[in-house]
């Protein structure tokens, strides 16, 4: 079997579930904070709260997947990718406008990179830029010299922002994730693919059970960054998910059929967040019951996803031709 179909099958489709997993994520915290106060403790905001680190593994895993095969700068996709972004992102700048008073901030998701909105998105598309440098300087160093960058950058990013409290996610954070795939391709560590599937229930069970705790005796400053991105558990988790999902070797029918969508991930990020920023919609319904919020967010991957394929099969004529005019173009005046 070949490592392209394996992730064309295993890997694709464990990409729809980590997607699933963001959008769960996201509209957690749409209904207030999360749907229960950070520091009103008890068993219900245990439950609630121990979901994040679950659904944290999907930004996390979803970065790694990308950094263990590797991105490299193509323009084709780079220019889809942002048209994706502008007919999504403009779509929703209509329904904002025909709902209530536009604003200047509102127009921030047509440009994603420019004005920082969308991070995830955001950040994939100046890896994708940078991709060249990226991987230039990966295979002109050693293997210590490049271990020696993990670590550092590890310690400064995660276990730094861990004791800090601070739980921002950036560009740095997708760098390092990328780097650290990029690094297990190379240089495989072979006692945690071995074992991945053993350490990752360990990490998984260890990580919910003290962020539940944590969240039943309402210590906010701890689970913010227990549940957030830079959760060093968080990340050994993620690459074992990965190395777990990566040894299947039995295929399905089932898990065929549904890796089809995974090209369409993006779009499901980019739509529903753009949806969601512009507050046209109101989701109060999900507060207060996570069940809803998980069936939701599956129907709102799959819909989205479904749309996505009809959108490409769509709009390929129109973005060949602005393509190739802008190709035309740059190729005259550079």
């Amino acid at each position: 079997m070949t490592a392209a179909k394996r992730r064309n099958t295993k890997i694709e489709a464990l990409r729809i579930l980590l997607m699933t997993l963001i959008v769960i994520r996201h509209f957690m915290g749409e209904s207030g904070e999360a749907f229960y106060s950070l520091t009103e403790g008890g068993v219900t905001n245990a439950l609630h709260f121990g979901m994040l680190p679950i659904t944290a593994l999907g930004v996390s895993t979803f970065a790694y997947i990308s950094g263990y095969f590797g991105v490299k700068m193509n323009f084709r996709k780079f220019f889809e990718m942002e048209m994706m972004a502008v007919f999504y992102g403009g779509g929703t700048l209509l329904i904002s406008w025909l709902c209530h008073e536009l604003k200047l901030s509102d127009c921030a998701m047509l440009l994603p990179i420019s004005s920082g909105s969308l991070w995830f998105f955001s950040a994939y598309l100046l890896l994708m830029l940078f991709a060249p440098f990226i991987n230039y300087g990966i295979s002109n160093i050693d293997q210590t010299q490049y271990r020696r960058l993990l670590i550092a950058l590890i310690c400064v990013n995660y276990f730094g922002k861990f004791l800090l409290a601070n739980n921002g996610t950036n560009l740095l954070t997708l760098l390092i994730i990328y780097l650290l795939g990029r690094y297990m391709n190379k240089y495989p560590v072979k006692c945690v693919i071995d074992n991945s599937l053993v350490i990752f229930i360990v990490l998984l069970f260890v990580n919910w059970f003290i962020t539940a705790v944590t969240a039943y005796f309402g210590i906010e400053r701890i689970l913010r960054v227990l549940g957030g991105n830079c959760n060093p558990l968080t990340l050994i988790t993620s690459v074992c998910l990965f190395h777990m999902c990566y040894k299947i070797e039995k295929e399905t029918k089932m898990i065929n059929q549904i890796s089809r969508l995974a090209p369409s991930m993006f779009a499901v990020y980019v739509c529903h967040e753009s949806i969601r920023l512009s507050g046209v919609f109101d989701f109060s319904f999900l507060k207060g019951n996570i069940l809803y919020v998980l069936l939701f967010s599956i129907i709102i991957v799959f819909v989205i996803a479904l749309f996505e394929i009809g959108r490409v099969k769509l709009f390929k004529p129109v973005n060949t031709y602005i393509f190739n005019k802008l190709k035309q173009v740059l190729y005259n005046t550079i």
